[in-house]
């Protein structure tokens, strides 16, 4: 979930199109019926192997892909076993959710609107809540503030945060901070937010070396809040993408390693989020062994190895939403998708038999100059989608 200021790199080039050949082996591409009793069977074994399945998406309201997700994800889970999906939503509030079972809240209460407020979605939440899967979240930012997590992290942390004696409100700072997203940055004093900073941080510390599980998940939502204060009173906006990412990776491995060990899980995000090596694409200069550049798909990476397969969906024309915005793409000729675009309506394509090519669609080139990627780096597979529609709202 991103407010208008955040305009990702990424998103230029999946929304240009990709400028590489389309591959001339067979065992590269494979076309997509959904209306097949088995139309994923080439997936088997190219998941052999794997825990986690990262599904991306260009935008936030690609209505398409949400439809297609929800047939994958069907798949992934009668014929591979994958039970868990994890959403780009709050992880504290998901995650308290599931462990103390409020029974008030719907199994979609907690996650972002663009998701659970849309028709597209709605196949796969019934088949959730027909007991099928679980869902949780990993974002570090908050959707509205329902359970008061300023109240449960100063009841549990009290003699703590006294021993600290803060010079400024501390749990009226993190009530600001979780109630006011993109805004709390002109609402807490300076000062103030150096202070949360400092307790957050000194919390985590203490209690690193003498933990049980019960809490490790506080000392994660300590984690998490403390990557979503720096985030949200980082100046610099693509540092504050940075930091974001880096949290949402350190909280879905957290999971990955506690509540849900031992499961298989899928991975709904943004394709900038989940896709790797992004810093070949546009110009920024990585110092070697520097993680400044690392997007959450780059931390899963180093430590899954392996075990991960990240999926970008991609389309050759139609429209879509960005930041609240209409926008309708028609692909250059030159690109993937136009090519893909003349033989299927819906294919997959494996990115290792994709050749290394320069980046050079117009909207590229005008923004950061031709620059060379290897797709495979990237990601492990596009799934290619020949119209795109954009996702429509639930009616009240």
């Amino acid at each position: 979930m991103k407010n208008h200021s955040r305009i990702f790199i990424i998103l230029i080039f999946f929304l240009s199109g990709l400028s590489c050949p389309l591959p001339a082996q067979a065992p590269a591409m494979y076309a997509i019926d959904t209306t097949a009793s088995e139309p994923y069977n080439f997936l088997d074994t190219l998941l052999e192997g794997k825990r986690v399945v990262a599904l991306g998406e260009i935008s936030h309201g690609d209505g398409s892909t949400f439809q297609e997700k929800t047939s994958l994800i069907k798949y992934l889970h009668d014929k591979l076993g994958f039970r868990v999906i994890l959403f780009e939503s709050s992880f504290v509030q998901m995650e308290l959710m599931n462990r103390n079972h409020f029974i008030t809240d719907s199994l979609t209460g907690n996650l972002f609107s663009i998701w659970k407020n849309v028709n597209e979605t709605q196949a796969l939440f019934r088949f959730m809540k027909a007991g099928k899967m679980i869902l949780s979240g990993f974002d570090c930012q908050y959707y509205r503030n329902r359970y008061h997590i300023e109240d449960s992290v100063c009841s549990i942390y009290a003699s703590k945060i006294e021993a600290l004696k803060p010079a400024s409100d501390f749990r009226e700072t993190l009530r600001v901070l979780c109630e006011h997203y993109g805004t709390s940055a002109t609402l807490i004093p300076k000062k103030d937010q150096k202070e949360c900073l400092m307790i957050l941080n000194a919390l985590i510390l203490e209690q690193t070396d003498t933990l049980q599980e019960h809490d490790s998940f506080w000392n994660q939502v300590l984690v998490s809040m403390y990557g979503y204060a720096r985030a949200s009173w980082e100046k610099d906006i693509m540092k504050a993408n940075y930091i974001r990412d880096q949290y949402m990776a350190d909280n879905l491995l957290w999971l990955l390693n506690h509540s849900y060990a031992g499961e298989k899980v899928i991975v709904w995000a943004a394709t900038e989020h989940i896709c790797t090596n992004q810093v070949m694409l546009y110009k920024q200069k990585q110092k070697e062994g520097s993680k400044d550049f690392y997007k959450t798909g780059d931390f899963l990476r180093e430590s899954l190895h392996e075990k991960l397969f990240t999926i970008s969906f991609i389309y050759d024309h139609g429209s879509t939403l960005w930041a609240g915005d209409s926008y309708h793409a028609d692909r250059a000729g030159n690109t993937l998708e136009k090519s893909l675009a003349e033989k299927y309506s819906k294919a997959f394509v494996v990115t290792k038999y994709l050749q290394p090519c320069v980046v050079n669609g117009t909207e590229t080139n005008q923004l950061y100059g031709s620059k060379y990627a290897d797709w495979k780096l990237v990601c492990d597979g596009f799934y290619f989608i020949s119209n795109m529609q954009v996702s429509t709202p639930m009616k009240k």
